[in-house]
């Protein structure tokens, strides 16, 4: 796990000593805003505050800064207002965080533009008219949705809208070990940072309450093959990511994550699946929400190692 690209979701959630103790053991970037709180002045203040109290800022450098992810968009009634060419400056131009950076060597904040997808129907030049806007920036990136969303669907977000602008640095969105297809290309000078593990939109987009998961779509038919060894080979791997011995200065919480992945790719791999659509029906109701509501992102490395294990475990189980 590459431990410098974990993300933490603190919005609404205190500072505790150990998430604090953790970043000044390297735990960066992080991720302060959620769905119900972007932009948060509550949430930046005190995020500023705990790390001055604690002494936390100064572990880092202006080589290996602290990174906050900081995602910009929603106003505070939940509406995505990236239209709003007015927003988005007061946003960013009023933001703690971005005031603090611009005199901090040791902070860094990379603004992510969260959801543009929203605005591609009744605004297909929106991509530039941002990429415009953020010219003055050093850095900036995209939180999206849509990108593992198939064309037809109405939040779907083309890989080729993506700015290409040398500011343009960081992509935040759902890379699914399940379908290879649905992955990004690699871009040159991009950072991706993946959430939702198995990239499950509940009802596609149809509704927040959380309780329908269910895979983009079914795990490609030209999963890995090399047969038992092959498999060996990708379980042995996933396991030895994700054996807790290996890591040192973690919370508790990450600590969990990490024995209950090994715990489930176990269980996985000593389990008797009759059918493939068996092994379906158990992702869709067991791993996927298991992984959901464990995980709101992992790094690149992690989702890749997840996703050979998957593709390994697939072909295995259709023979």
């Amino acid at each position: 796990m590459s431990l410098h690209r974990l993300m933490l979701n603190l919005s609404g959630r205190p500072l505790t000593p150990s998430i604090l103790s953790s970043l000044s053991t390297g735990l960066s970037p992080l991720n302060i805003s959620s769905l119900e709180f972007l932009n948060s002045r509550a949430d930046e203040v005190a995020l500023l505050e705990a790390l001055r109290g604690s002494g936390t800022l100064s572990a880092f450098t202006a080589e290996r800064p602290l990174t906050v992810y900081l995602k910009v968009g929603y106003d505070a009634d939940g509406k995505n207002k990236l239209d709003d060419a007015s927003y988005l400056e007061h946003a960013l131009g009023t933001s703690p965080l971005m005031v603090e950076a611009a005199s901090s060597p040791n902070l860094k904040v990379v603004p992510l533009l969260h959801n543009p997808e929203t605005f591609l129907q009744t605004s297909p030049s929106i991509m530039k008219s941002l990429s415009s806007s953020l010219s003055h920036l050093p850095s900036y990136g995209l939180s999206t949705n849509g990108l593992p969303l198939p064309p037809s669907h109405p939040l779907h977000f083309p890989q080729s809208l993506l700015p290409t602008s040398p500011n343009f640095t960081h992509l935040h969105a759902p890379l699914n070990p399940l379908e290879p297809a649905y992955s990004v290309a690699p871009l040159p000078g991009l950072t991706r940072v993946a959430y939702r593990p198995l990239t499950c939109y509940p009802c596609l987009g149809t509704s927040d309450t959380g309780d329908c998961y269910s895979l983009v779509s079914a795990p490609a038919d030209d999963a890995v093959g090399g047969g038992e060894e092959g498999y060996r080979r990708a379980l042995n791997v996933a396991l030895g990511h994700f054996d807790v011995s290996s890591y040192s200065g973690l919370d508790a919480d990450t600590l969990e994550g990490v024995s209950y992945v090994r715990n489930m790719i176990q269980g996985l791999d000593g389990r008797e699946f009759m059918s493939f659509k068996s092994y379906e029906r158990h992702l869709d109701a067991e791993v996927v929400p298991g992984l959901h509501g464990m995980f709101e992102e992992v790094d690149e490395e992690t989702s890749e190692v997840l996703t050979e294990y998957f593709k390994a475990l697939g072909a295995k189980v259709r023979r």
